[in-house]
């Protein structure tokens, strides 16, 4: 009974998400780059709350502190989802006032109007070696875990955090390497994108981050959309299926192997506890059992933070963090600056404010739509016509560089780092500006007469 009374709610939100979408008009949809976050939104929020209403204990074994909100009134949930929709339609209105229609019509590129000269592809390859043995020396020397024992593991020498940026443009790098490899039709391009998806499937097996398997195929159709090409759902599905599999996985590896995950030392060691688990039908058909409703809640949780924070303020005035994650600005100021810098992190300080996991040596985010309400109460939906200009800026990048291979990647690179992951306004700031920084060099090296001059001379 309680599920029909919030039907015209979701039927609101529907509308909403869809109409927000349509600001922006695209040939293929996933070049829209609303169409992922409002799956995530349309997931963790109209998704969550109808599957709590028919399921009331379908997530009692959640590791989220929801014990006060274990059984939420309709009226709760009917509030918050309202929120939601005005936030998502915030975004809507906000794309249709700042821009006209044409500047919202991202058409797709032809790669033949791509203006890619012989310097241009010497400095592909360059740039991926960077990639390759950044990423090579980062793991072997450094070591890539996903999880750590104290805060002080996250403060990083100036090497370290470095080659960590470098890595971070992996699908910078995985973008100009495709799109060359379409362009030429030339084998050693399908190479180097190969092998920095190989990176990026390594990364995910030491960490057992479930994340980057869903971002590779999130970038797949990012590619093929932009070009006006349709993605072959077949091998998409299979990339699916691998990571609801490897999802499932992935938490039987942390509970086989918790210290390890957590491990500094060798990074590699860590591949040889897969050998622990058993891959016969019956014992995977019992890891998914098992754990698909662990996979499903981790998906959809952001709705719970919105009841949590409607039934009790989690924030005051003094709060550090009143302006939500616009405090972390404070992490572009460098130590040598600012020597006691504390540790500035919207999604460590939430894990215990909002989730009431105090102590947690882990980030547990809110969403977007969460901070929004964190930061603004019932009238943070107003929050969504900031998103709205982000959006436009990216609408209107997007005409600026479609002509240009490295501004093709960096308009990728900013979806990507951005865009996706629905955690926060200022996630992945330092990795934003970088990736802004190498695209614009490199524009600048690839006119600069480097190649024609030498020739010249020679």
């Amino acid at each position: 009974m309680d599920f029909l009374l919030i039907i015209p709610v979701l039927i609101i939100f529907l509308f909403c998400a869809f109409w927000s979408v349509r600001a922006i008009h695209v040939a293929e949809l996933f070049h829209n780059p609303l169409v992922i976050p409002m799956i995530f939104w349309i997931l963790s929020y109209p998704v969550r709350y109808a599957l709590i209403l028919a399921n009331p204990d379908l997530f009692s074994q959640s590791e989220l502190s929801l014990s006060s909100v274990s059984a939420p009134r309709v009226e709760v949930i009917s509030s918050v989802l309202l929120f939601a929709a005005a936030f998502v339609a915030m975004i809507g209105f906000g794309l249709r006032a700042i821009l006209p229609m044409h500047a919202r019509t991202l058409s797709p590129v032809s790669l033949v109007s791509v203006r890619v000269t012989s310097q241009d592809q010497l400095l592909i390859h360059v740039i991926f070696l960077v990639y390759a043995v950044s990423f090579g020396y980062l793991t072997l020397a450094y070591g890539i875990v996903g999880l750590y024992d104290d805060f002080t593991q996250l403060k990083k020498s100036l090497a370290k955090a470095i080659l960590g940026e470098i890595t971070n443009l992996m699908w910078f790098v995985a973008t100009i390497c495709l799109l060359a490899f379409f362009r030429f039709k030339n084998r050693i391009y399908l190479i180097e994108f190969l092998l920095v998806t190989a990176s990026v499937l390594l990364k995910t097996f030491l960490t057992t981050s479930k994340g980057m398997v869903l971002n590779l195929v999130i970038f797949l159709l990012l590619m093929l959309a932009i070009q006006g090409r349709r993605p072959p759902y077949g091998l998409l599905a299979v990339l699916l299926c691998f990571g609801v599999l490897f999802g499932v996985i992935s938490y039987q590896m942390r509970h086989l192997a918790y210290f390890e995950v957590r491990d500094l030392g060798l990074p590699f060691a860590f591949l040889l506890q897969y050998g622990q688990l058993e891959f016969s039908i019956d014992s995977l058909a019992l890891l998914i059992e098992s754990n698909i409703t662990t996979l499903i809640d981790r998906l959809t949780y952001y709705g719970d933070a919105l009841i949590l924070m409607a039934n009790e303020p989690v924030r005051d005035a003094s709060d550090l963090y009143v302006l939500g994650s616009l405090v972390e600005i404070g992490n572009l100021i460098p130590t040598s600056v600012w020597a006691d810098r504390p540790h500035l992190s919207f999604n460590h300080h939430v894990t215990g404010d909002v989730w009431g996991l105090h102590g947690f040596l882990s980030e547990t985010p809110i969403g977007r739509i969460g901070e929004a309400f964190y930061v603004g109460h019932w009238f943070g939906f107003l929050a969504g016509f900031a998103y709205a200009i982000i959006f436009a800026l990216l609408c209107l990048l997007w005409h600026k560089v479609r002509k240009n291979l490295w501004g093709l990647a960096t308009w990728s690179g900013l979806v990507m780092a951005w865009v996706v992951p629905d955690a926060y306004l200022t996630y992945g700031l330092k990795q934003v500006l970088f990736i802004c920084c190498v695209g614009y060099v490199l524009y600048l090296l690839s006119r600069a007469p480097l190649l024609s001059s030498f020739r010249t001379r020679k």
